[in-house]
């Protein structure tokens, strides 16, 4: 499989005959996106020609292309996308005709969708042109959702217990952030112990990760149901001043990796991502439980949001998580039982 320009726009992807030099099939795809194969985007046509290069006379029928999308497991193959379209057929009339309307040979391609985040807030528009820390939730309200308060509860030093108020705070574009830049955070620890909401709010002590799960209809009754960490938060302390002795603020963000497969719905298949909150593994600090304390969903989309370009805040890491972090999602099952299947549904 050989690429080479063609048109400047586009990138000329010539599959090898089926019968040695008897058919080519070259495919003009976008250069930015194709390598190895071609890739097609969102709303963009699938574009090329046939060539046929027949050594004696063959009876050809016609000649058509079949567009699938499938799904493939080990053991079965889900198509949820079918298009085809007549090349030549007989009723055309001679093929080399300059006028003529434009055997099989089975080649895949990538598809790119394509889906963008809203616009930020001006106040973080401005920090970004500027090259500027970006705003807080209270400096800038309309740039941050707020999720579910939740508390903490543990104990401290082995013998002292804390019970806490956490509030995670998100950039609010749409709740969708573009693969290879980061989702920007912030975190409000409270409590009366002055020491543990230091312990608790400790940079190092990072608690907020990005979760992916992978859903599959795999059989009538189970559906595969895989949770992964692919990230994790880093902190810094925040620029605003506490409101109170009480309480304790810091700033980060988790990081994208670029080639994070986007969210997306397929049929039976399904790809989607959340921002998870642990307790947090600070030093000292023993949680009465180490499980998800609340979780948002979000979307990882392809393209930039409009407007001024994001600006990381720190050096990109892409970190899983901690041994503990992941002993937890190693301990989740991965095949259930689908509602009102199964033994628990009888």
């Amino acid at each position: 499989m050989q690429a080479s320009s063609c048109g400047g726009l586009k990138a000329g992807i010539q599959l090898p005959a089926f019968w040695p030099r008897a058919l080519t099939l070259t495919l003009l795809a976008d250069p930015r996106l194709s390598r190895d194969l071609p890739v097609f985007a969102e709303g963009g046509d699938i574009a090329g020609f046939v060539k046929l290069n027949l050594s004696s006379k063959e009876a050809i029928t016609g000649v058509s292309l079949l567009v699938t999308g499938d799904i493939i497991t080990i053991d079965s193959r889900l198509t949820f996308f079918r298009m085809q379209r007549w090349i030549w057929a007989p009723s055309m009339g001679d093929p080399r005709a300059p006028m003529a309307s434009g055997d099989n040979l089975v080649f895949r391609f990538h598809y790119f969708t394509i889906q963008r985040p809203g616009r930020p807030s001006v106040a973080r528009q401005l920090a970004y042109q500027n090259n500027t820390a970006i705003p807080d939730p209270y400096s800038d309200p309309d740039g941050w959702q707020a999720l579910e308060p939740v508390q903490i509860r543990g104990t401290i030093f082995g013998n002292r217990a804390v019970d806490a108020k956490c509030t995670v705070y998100l950039d609010i574009c749409s709740l969708r952030y573009t693969r290879g830049t980061a989702i920007p955070c912030a975190m409000t620890i409270e409590t009366a112990d002055a020491q543990a909401a230091d312990l608790l709010a400790s940079i190092k002590s990072s608690c907020v990760f990005l979760q992916r799960t992978v859903k599959f209809s795999c059989s009538r009754i189970h559906s595969l149901n895989r949770i992964r960490s692919l990230g994790q938060a880093t902190w810094w302390p925040s620029l605003g001043p506490s409101r109170d002795a009480h309480q304790r603020h810091i700033m980060g963000e988790v990081h994208l990796s670029i080639d994070l497969q986007p969210s997306s719905t397929l049929s039976m298949f399904e790809i989607e991502y959340a921002v998870a909150l642990f307790p947090p593994e600070a030093a000292a600090f023993a949680p009465e439980k180490f499980a998800p304390l609340t979780t948002q969903v979000v979307e990882i989309v392809t393209s930039f949001a409009p407007g001024v370009r994001q600006q990381l805040a720190s050096p990109p890491v892409y970190n899983r998580g901690s041994s503990l972090l992941l002993r937890y999602y190693r301990s989740l099952p991965e095949l259930v039982p689908k509602e009102g299947k199964g033994p628990a549904a009888r």
